[in-house]
């Protein structure tokens, strides 16, 4: 017999999802709302965006070196091939992330292919 389906736990995740809504939101809306006094050629703003470009350089270090999940299972030179190939591509394009993202994964997707097909070893 089937039982019956936890209200209490259901309408926590539902709550639970409406303050993250509404978290980000308040964020969203505070950051609209200053975004007029903000220069962006000031001193503050390039060091803020200086910290956001350090801390996705972090990121992708990590997720290339250290990955998880079914990333682990991937060689390392694969990993550093899509992401250099991403890098040549976001230079070449003017900054295109679009297409540096295209290429990267692209590469990756060719590599694990060609690996599971015994092309390469």
């Amino acid at each position: 017999m089937m039982e019956p389906p936890n209200l209490w736990a259901t309408s926590s995740l539902w709550i639970l999802t409406g303050l993250c809504f509404l978290g980000t939101f308040v964020w969203r809306a505070i950051g609209i709302a200053i975004s007029t006094k903000i220069n962006p050629d000031g001193k503050w703003f390039q060091w803020l965006n200086c910290i956001a470009y350090a801390m996705l350089a972090g990121l992708i270090a990590r997720i290339l070196t250290s990955p998880i999940g079914i990333l682990a299972t991937t060689p390392i030179m694969d990993r550093a091939l899509a992401m250099a190939a991403g890098l040549v591509i976001f230079i070449m394009l003017g900054r295109d992330v679009f297409a540096a993202t295209l290429i990267a994964f692209s590469v990756m997707l060719i590599l694990t292919a060609a690996r599971s097909l015994g092309w390469l070893f």
